[in-house]
This record gives structure tokens, C-alpha cells and sequence, in this order.
């Protein structure tokens, strides 16, 4: 397993990755548990923005007109290995994936540790979105007006932090971590369609 851990979040034109593209991807890139880098990028779509996903994440058509399309070649670069952090792991994935696909580029086989997944077992029936996991933690995100890929990257690598204190599996890194024995979930994908019915209920109640 590897020392390389990213948590990652991206920002699309709706809901459906059928038709649907990433027009923003944020990753904070981190050595065990330490951040060493971050990464963000906005992506030309080519084509147009549900008013509703806007209204979630404040990025319009002209402002991305000057974009270019999704770097797929980059992203996969910089995923190479690690182990992925991701809220609500299999919207972005199935995104990330249809983006790869468009591009004849093999989907995403990396570990995927997901953080709505731990909160909605280790806090039983208790709102699990990430504003509520930073009330939960007391972690500030008044600035979050909107949200954005980078943005909500960083805020859960805090929230991450939070939840490895209640992580239900150990997995060990390599040798050169400073923490060699780390909490952490089970790495999964497989989860329930209720996932984007989450999502899309968030996107409704903003009608």
C-alpha cells in the first residue's frame, strides 16, 4: 500500500456522467498523512451548465469558455498510485471514469477510501454531507459559499483527519512513512444509488 494518499473532489455540468463532463478538479496531494502539494484545474465542458449545478458551484459557461478540455493524461499522472480520498466516492468516480473512457484511457483501479461512507457508519443516521461532517468537527467553512473542487478538498482533508480517529481498519504503509500503522476504512467503490440521490436532493432543495 502505498504512502501517497490524494483526496479529491471535481465539480460538473449536472448529474448524468452519460452526458455530462468535469469542469473542475481539486486534489490535495498528501506523504502519509502530511500535505505536500495541491492541485486545481478548470475544463472547457463544450457544452452547457444545468442553472442548478451553477447554483452549487458558481462556475458559468463564459468562465470556462477560456479553458482548455479535461487533461485526462495529467489526472491519471498524478492519481498514479495513490490512494484516493473522495465524499460520496462514486459520483466522482463514474465522472472520472466516463472522462478517461471519452479519451480511450483505462478507468480509475486505485484504492478509493470513502469518507461519506465512515460517517454514515460511524455516526448512524446523522446528516453526513461535508458541511455537516465540518459542524460535526468544529471546522470553519464560512468561506464556502459556493462549492469548489480544490475548496472542498481541503476541507476534508480536516474532516479526514476527524474520521481516521474512527477508522475501522489498519492497513500499513511503506517503510519511509513517518507513521507507519495508520486508521483508515476499507478502500471501496461499490456503493448504493443512494449516494447520487443525496446529491440530487442537495441540487433540488436549492430550487
Amino acid at each position: 500500500m502505498s504512502n501517497r494518499i490524494i483526496v479529491l473532489d471535481t465539480e460538473t455540468t449536472g448529474l448524468d456522467p452519460k452526458y455530462d463532463k468535469i469542469i473542475e478538479v481539486g486534489l490535495v496531494i498528501m506523504d502519509g498523512f502530511e500535505v505536500v502539494d495541491q492541485f486545481q484545474e478548470y475544463y472547457n465542458p463544450g457544452r452547457s451548465i444545468h442553472p442548478n449545478a451553477t447554483k452549487v458551484h458558481g462556475l458559468t459557461e463564459e468562465f470556462l469558455s477560456v479553458f482548455g478540455t479535461f487533461n485526462g493524461k495529467k489526472i491519471a499522472e498524478l492519481l498514479e498510485g495513490a490512494v484516493l480520498v473522495i465524499h460520496n466516492a462514486q459520483f466522482d468516480v463514474r465522472f472520472l471514469n466516463k472522462e478517461f473512457e471519452v479519451l480511450n484511457m483505462p478507468p480509475i483501479s486505485n484504492a478509493v477510501i470513502d469518507t461519506l461512507d465512515i460517517a454514515r457508519k460511524t455516526f448512524p443516521g446523522a446528516p453526513a454531507s461535508l458541511d455537516a461532517l465540518c459542524s460535526r468537527f468544529k471546522i470553519p467553512n464560512n468561506h464556502r459559499h459556493y462549492h469548489g473542487a480544490l475548496l472542498d478538498a481541503l476541507l476534508l482533508v480536516k474532516v479526514y483527519s476527524h474520521l481516521r480517529n474512527h477508522g475501522v481498519t489498519k492497513i500499513e504503509f511503506t517503510e519511509n512513512t513517518s507513521q507507519n500503522t495508520v486508521r483508515l476504512s476499507n478502500a471501496i467503490i461499490d456503493v448504493s444509488d443512494s449516494e447520487e440521490e443525496n446529491y440530487i436532493k442537495m441540487i433540488n432543495d436549492l430550487q
